[in-house]
C-alpha cells in the first residue's frame, strides 16, 4: 500500500488507499485539525489498515462530515487530497497485462514507469519458491489493478533473476527463455530503469 503524507494546515497527514480502493486518511493524523471527538465517529466511517508497519485507525471520506464542517476549506482540501489517493489508482489500473507462457505457466507482466513488473506469485510459482521468497526485496512493489482483488505483488526484472541464480543449474532453461523470449519484448532502457 503506498502512503503518501500531504501537508494540510500545516500538520502532516497521512493517505492511502485500501485494497478494495477506498481512499482514507490516519486518524491520529487528523486530532490537531480538529477540535471535535473521534469517539463520535460511526464504525462504518473507520476501518484498521497497516501503515508503516503498525495497525493504525483510518477515516475514510464519508466520515470527514463527522469531524469538519461539509463546506469549509479544511474538509474540501481533504476530500480533495483523498479523491486524488483515489484517481492515482486508477490511472495504475489503466496498464496492460501481458500474459507470457513459460511450459504451462502463465507469467504476467505490466510496464510501470518504463520498467517491466512481473507478478511474483506467478515468477516464485513457475520457479518453485514459496510466496515470500521474494518478501522485502527492493525489487518488489504493490501494484492496484482493477482486474484484480485487492493488490498484487509485483518483482523487477533483476529480482526475477536473482530467484533464478538461486536455483541453478535447475532454472537454466527458465533462465534462456525469460532472457530471449520475454526480456528482448522490452527495450534495453526500460530494463533497467528501476
Amino acid at each position: 500500500m503506498k502512503i503518501r503524507t500531504e501537508l494540510v494546515a500545516g500538520t502532516p497527514v497521512r493517505f492511502g488507499v485500501r485494497s478494495v480502493g477506498t481512499p482514507f486518511a490516519v486518524t491520529r493524523d487528523l486530532a490537531p485539525l480538529t477540535s471535535a471527538s473521534f469517539a463520535r465517529i460511526e464504525p462504518q466511517h473507520k476501518r484498521y489498515c497497516v501503515v508503516g508497519g503498525r495497525v493504525v485507525s483510518v477515516l475514510l471520506e464519508s466520515g470527514l462530515d463527522q469531524l469538519f464542517a461539509p463546506n469549509s476549506l479544511l474538509h474540501q482540501r481533504l476530500v480533495t487530497l483523498m479523491r486524488s489517493q483515489t484517481s492515482r489508482g486508477r490511472q495504475r489500473a489503466s496498464v496492460d497485462v501481458t500474459t507470457h507462457r513459460y511450459q504451462h505457466f502463465p507469467l504476467r507482466s505490466v510496464q510501470l514507469d518504463g520498467a517491466p513488473w512481473f507478478l511474483t506469485a506467478d515468477v516464485t510459482r513457475v520457479l518453485g519458491f514459496s510466496r515470500t521468497a521474494l518478501h522485502r526485496s527492493p525489487h518488489t512493489r504493490l501494484w492496484h489493478h482493477s482486474g484484480f482483488t485487492g493488490a498484487r505483488s509485483l518483482v523487477h526484472a533483476d529480482g526475477v533473476r536473482e530467484l533464478v541464480g538461486k536455483r541453478m543449474p535447475l532454472s537454466h532453461q527458465f533462465a534462456i527463455w525469460f532472457e530471449a523470449d520475454v526480456m528482448s519484448c522490452y527495450d534495453d532502457t526500460a530494463v533497467h530503469a528501476a
